[in-house]
């Protein structure tokens, strides 16, 4: 799941209770922020945002995954994130 991460674009992906949270790079003139795999990650939050949320606080973007229950869940959604529009 790490590699996973890390290939989104995550620098720390923490699992608390039901909640799954990517936090992005925090450089926010890293060139990440133009790259295909922010925007695939844009579009997908476009797509399904029921699945997934960006939130911004303290100057630090994250992805908030709710209701995730098992490693199994998060694992797909990584996935699902990395396969969206390739």
């Amino acid at each position: 799941m790490k590699w996973k991460a890390k290939e989104i674009g995550f620098e720390k992906l923490v699992m608390k209770g039901q909640k799954l949270i990517g936090y992005f790079v925090s450089n926010q003139q890293s060139s990440y922020y133009e790259s295909p795999d922010f925007h695939r990650v844009l579009d997908f939050v476009q797509r399904y945002p029921n699945k997934a949320q960006l939130k911004q606080k303290n100057e630090k973007l994250s992805l908030v995954f709710e209701q995730i229950t098992s490693l199994d869940i998060a694992n797909n959604l990584l996935k699902g994130i990395i396969d969206f529009k390739k």
